[in-house]
C-alpha cells in the first residue's frame, strides 16, 4: 500500500468529517445528545489518527469503511435517531418505522475489517518472530553439534 495515498485519503476523510460537523453543529435538535455522540466519534477519529501517526496503516478500503460510521453518526448527532429525515427511504421500502439507526449501527461492523487487518499484522509479526527465533535456535544447535 502506498503510504502517500493512504495519508492523502485519511486527510481528505478528516476534512470531510470536519466540514460535515461544521455544517451540522450550529443548531442540533438536542445539544446534550449532540455533545455525547460527538465525544464518542471524536475518540474514534483521534484513535485512527494516532494509529496512523504511530505507523499503523490500514488499506484505503478500511479507512473508507471506518469513515461510514463517523459520517452517519455525525448526521445522527445533529438530528437524533428518532428525528432523522429518512422518511423517503422508509416509505419507499414500506417500513413501519425509520431504520436509519440500523444502518448506522450496522456500520459499526465495518470496524471488524480494521480489527482483522490489525490482528493479521500482529499475527504475521508474531509468526515472523517465531520463525526467526526457531531458525536461530536450530542454527545454534547445529553449530554446537558440529563443533562439539
Amino acid at each position: 500500500m502506498d503510504n502517500g495515498s493512504s495519508r492523502t485519503l485519511l486527510a481528505s476523510l478528516l476534512f470531510a468529517c470536519l466540514f460535515l460537523c461544521g455544517l451540522l453543529a450550529p443548531h442540533p435538535i438536542n445539544r446534550t445528545t449532540w455533545f455525547v455522540e460527538n465525544i464518542t466519534m471524536w475518540i474514534i477519529v483521534a484513535t485512527i489518527t494516532i494509529l496512523h501517526i504511530c505507523g499503523i496503516h490500514f488499506p484505503n478500503t478500511t479507512y473508507l469503511l471506518m469513515a461510514v460510521l463517523i459520517y452517519l453518526h455525525t448526521i445522527v448527532e445533529h438530528y437524533t435517531f428518532a428525528l432523522i429525515p429518512f422518511d423517503s427511504v422508509t416509505e419507499f421500502f414500506g417500513f413501519a418505522r425509520n431504520n436509519f439507526y440500523r444502518a448506522a449501527h450496522f456500520s459499526v461492523e465495518f470496524y471488524a475489517y480494521a480489527i482483522a487487518e490489525m490482528l493479521g499484522a500482529v499475527t504475521a509479526t508474531a509468526f515472523s518472530f517465531w520463525m526467526h527465533g526457531t531458525w536461530r535456535i536450530k542454527s545454534e544447535l547445529s553449530c554446537a553439534y558440529h563443533l562439539g
